[in-house]
């Protein structure tokens, strides 16, 4: 059987193109160093998943990719709003004849393999998945094959809706949904200084991430 898709959906960590409200507080230039400790980080954690397959779904920018190891596959996200660019990415995916795909942002330091090998079990078995966030969006989404036109249309992204409507999407088209431990993505200074502490107590959950923070030492919010 085919093995389950891990589509990573990346921006080229570029100042000014990635975490631009974080950018705000810290600097484009260390808004995207976090960002490229982020990227190398999920990187190595879905290559330690075992049954999954990655590509790395990009949206490229003026400067080149960071060194990524093992060398990713690329797909290109291609236009559209947030939904337009996912739905292709599962649309692909399982055009592959994979009893599912998983979706993961570069956001959060959630997506350990543990975490996306229970998400690759839930869609093998038929059943969509959500990794919540804090901020009423999600982390990761899993879907089982075969894809379903229309399931990511008129939601409201970037919004404290945003996982309630994509659930009852998944819902309406007849899907059982599974979900994750909730996490926190790191979008705004209060986040960065959460994402501190917790790696200054277990630096081995994000590395590279740990790596750039420290780097970047004391930040303080302009």
């Amino acid at each position: 059987m085919t093995q389950i898709r891990i589509c990573v959906m990346a921006k080229t960590p570029e100042p000014g193109r990635v975490k631009t409200r974080l950018a705000r507080s810290i600097g484009a230039v260390e808004a995207a160093a976090i960002a490229t400790g982020l990227l190398l980080d999920t990187w190595r954690w879905v290559h330690g998943a075992r049954g999954v397959r990655p590509v790395l779904i990009l949206d490229p920018g003026r400067a080149p990719l960071p060194r990524l190891d093992p060398a990713p596959e690329i797909w290109d996200q291609g236009p559209g709003d947030l939904g337009d660019r996912l739905s292709q990415a599962f649309a692909r995916a399982l055009s592959e004849g994979c009893p599912g795909a998983l979706a993961v942002g570069t956001d959060t330091v959630a997506v350990s393999p543990e975490v996306l090998e229970d998400a690759a079990s839930s869609v093998a078995s038929g059943r969509a998945v959500l990794g919540p966030t804090l901020d009423g969006g999600y982390y990761l989404l899993g879907l089982p094959s075969p894809w379903r036109p229309g399931l990511l249309a008129k939601i409201p992204w970037s919004s404290p809706r945003t996982r309630a409507v994509t659930e009852a999407n998944l819902v309406a088209a007849g899907l059982e949904v599974d979900h994750l431990a909730p996490a926190f993505d790191v979008d705004e200074w209060e986040d960065l200084e959460r994402l501190r502490v917790m790696l200054e107590r277990a630096p081995h959950l994000a590395p590279r991430t740990a790596a750039c923070l420290e780097a970047l030492g004391p930040q303080r919010s302009t």
